[in-house]
């Protein structure tokens, strides 16, 4: 990614962000206790 600035973020974020990157279009997870950022 040439010219993109690097960010911080939680590898929850950063897991999120590059499945959306890929294209992945529908997730389903079951909110339980504890939960991650991504459910």
């Amino acid at each position: 990614m040439k010219g993109a600035k690097p960010r911080l973020m939680q590898g929850n974020e950063a897991c999120a962000e590059g499945a959306i990157t890929a294209g992945v279009r529908f997730f389903a997870g079951y909110p339980i206790t504890p939960s991650t950022e991504i459910a």
